[in-house]
C-alpha cells in the first residue's frame, strides 16, 4: 500500500494493521525530521493518527489544551491525537492549519477522516469490496475509485 503513495515522501514508511483498518504512511519530513514518524499515538495508544499537513498553532494548543501531556515526537501533528483523546469529535474546532487526517479510535472502533476547513490538503477515500477502504492522496484520483471527502 505504501508503494502506491511513494511519491508522498522518501523520509519514512510505516504500515500498521489493527482489525478493520490498516493505515500506511509515507513521510516527507519538514517539521521534526528526526523523530516524527507516523502513525502518531495518544498516551494510552487508543488513538492512532496519520496526518498530512501542518498544524500552525501546535505549540499554543500544546500549552493551552494539553499542558499535562508529554509529546513523544516533534511532529506538529501529534497534538491532534492527544486533542481527540481528550475532546472527542470536536477536537479540530480551534485548530489552525492545513491538513488531512485519518484517525482510528481503537476504543470506539471508529475511523475519522477529516481535513482543514478550506480543504487545502486533499483527502481521498474509497470503499473497495467488503469493508475495505483507503485514504491518502493518489497521484491521479479517478472518479470511479476515489471521492473527495472532508469534515
Amino acid at each position: 500500500m505504501t508503494h502506491a503513495v511513494g511519491h508522498r515522501g522518501p523520509d519514512g514508511e510505516e504500515t500498521m494493521v489493527d482489525g478493520p483498518v490498516g493505515p500506511a504512511f509515507r513521510r516527507l519530513a519538514l517539521v521534526g525530521p528526526d523523530n516524527g514518524t507516523q502513525p502518531l499515538l495518544s498516551d494510552d495508544g487508543s488513538v492512532v493518527l496519520i496526518a498530512n499537513g501542518e498544524v500552525y498553532d501546535h505549540r499554543d494548543l500544546e500549552k493551552s489544551r494539553i499542558p499535562d501531556v508529554a509529546l513523544r515526537t516533534r511532529s506538529d501533528c501529534e497534538v491532534l491525537a492527544h486533542l481527540y483523546a481528550r475532546e472527542g469529535r470536536h477536537f479540530l474546532d480551534h485548530v489552525a492549519g492545513v491538513f488531512a487526517i485519518a484517525l482510528w479510535d481503537r476504543k470506539r472502533r471508529t475511523l475519522v477522516l477529516a481535513r482543514d476547513r478550506f480543504g487545502i490538503k486533499p483527502l481521498y477515500y474509497a470503499r473497495v469490496g467488503d469493508q475495505k477502504g483507503r485514504a491518502g492522496s493518489p497521484r491521479r484520483p479517478s472518479s470511479r475509485s476515489a471521492s473527495a471527502g472532508g469534515s
